[in-house]
């Protein structure tokens, strides 16, 4: 719709999207995100892109074969970014009776390593790796190395609310955040205490714990959890709700380009660019991971729609199996360039804001905006199938006067 109103005011659709999104301004209370790089998201994408290559008009190449440009953008969650123990909020909205409540422990032992107890399971997205960064940082290793996982079992762990969307680097995050502050502290006060200095002139580097005057005035993180027993736990919560779930949104966008055979109807999907308002991304295979596989599922929905029973339409899907429902390979999916656009979140550790599958609504609109600009027919409804590209072509031409054969 965005791009058909473009096309009749004759602008362009990047710039056309440009005019009519909100841009945050330091100090400006009339909106209320605080982190919406709407404008980073679509200049750094069209750039990647190539989009200033785009076709001025829709079917304007010629010969057979035609590429054309589209773009997409949509609002995604952006985690359900919580409150963790510590902060005003917390307490009130732990204290309600369906709360969300996310746990953690952090447990220092006397080999010098870091142990994380999660009751969540993996969920295929590999957080726990992100997790153990964010936990080693905060605790001053330079590595992973130090920091062990014990995960989804409730018998070894804290129980904890679900993981979805974005939630675990966030809301699980918040729990193992609140407990890495409290440990990072408790070890600067036993180290002071041992080392008969004052807190606030130590300094945390790879497990060891010394003072930014006398360097030689040390002591190791092992050598404290020894002196309480060889063990120092330290447990963290943290939950969703309130203001800050509302507020927290990601948006993204997809450029995509596609080639369509006018003879047949064919279309291929040539190149991808996702743009993303992100944060700061932690893991950045895992995360180009899950861009890629929002890339395919939205293709497919674009492309190929489910099949439903006809018999009783829109109760359940026919009884054909997986195995006879076809599903986009690497030979219909392309390679995608991933743009992270950094828009650091000011309300949480580290500027982390969390994302899943941000930009995954707006790929069949990119995908039918990019068929229009190669070919200049526009479909408007799920699936986009060689037959409607065909059938638009043949209302072109019976449009044209003394029109060709061929498009």
């Amino acid at each position: 719709m965005i791009d058909e109103m473009a096309d009749l005011t004759g602008i362009d659709p990047v710039q056309y999207r440009m005019m009519h999104m909100t841009r945050l301004t330091p100090g400006d209370k009339s909106h209320q995100y605080e982190t919406m790089p709407t404008v980073e998201v679509l200049q750094e994408g069209s750039k990647a892109f190539g989009w200033d290559n785009r076709n001025p008009v829709a079917g304007g190449e010629p010969g057979r074969f035609k590429r054309g440009f589209g773009v997409g953008m949509s609002q995604h969650h952006g985690g359900n970014m919580g409150y963790h123990e510590g902060e005003a909020a917390y307490a009130k909205l732990a204290a309600a009776p369906d709360a969300n409540i996310f746990t953690s422990d952090l447990d220092l032992t006397a080999d010098g390593n870091v142990t994380m107890k999660i009751a969540l399971p993996d969920s295929g997205s590999n957080a726990a790796t992100a997790l153990a960064a964010f936990v080693a940082e905060m605790l001053g290793f330079t590595t992973r190395d130090h920091i062990r996982l014990v995960w989804g079992d409730s018998d070894l762990s804290p129980l904890s609310d679900e993981w979805f969307g974005g939630r675990t680097i966030t809301l699980q995050g918040a729990a193992l955040g609140a407990a890495a502050d409290k440990m990072r502290k408790d070890l600067l006060a036993r180290a002071a205490g041992a080392l008969k200095t004052d807190a606030a002139k130590l300094k945390i580097r790879d497990g060891v714990i010394s003072s930014t005057e006398d360097p030689k005035l040390a002591i190791t993180f092992a050598a404290l959890a020894k002196a309480n027993n060889g063990l120092i736990r330290h447990a963290g919560r943290g939950t969703t709700g309130g203001e800050r779930t509302a507020l927290n949104k990601g948006v993204g966008a997809c450029f995509v380009e596609v080639e369509v055979d006018t003879w047949t109807g064919n279309w291929r999907f040539v190149r991808a660019v996702y743009t993303h308002d992100t944060g700061l991304v932690i893991n950045p295979l895992v995360s180009e991971a899950d861009m890629v596989g929002s890339l395919m599922e939205s293709t497919q929905v674009a492309t190929d729609s489910i099949p439903w029973d006809r018999e009783f339409p829109g109760t359940r899907h026919y009884s054909v199996g997986y195995l006879s429902y076809r599903l986009p390979t690497i030979m219909d999916i392309p390679k995608s360039t991933q743009v992270y656009i950094d828009s650091l979140e000011p309300r949480w550790f580290y500027g982390i804001k969390s994302f899943s599958e941000t930009s995954i609504g707006c790929v069949p609109g990119a995908i039918s905006n990019a068929i229009f600009n190669a070919c200049g027919v526009r479909i408007r409804e799920h699936p986009i199938t060689r037959e409607k590209i065909m059938a638009g072509l043949s209302a072109k031409l019976s449009e044209t006067p003394n029109s060709g054969r061929r498009a």
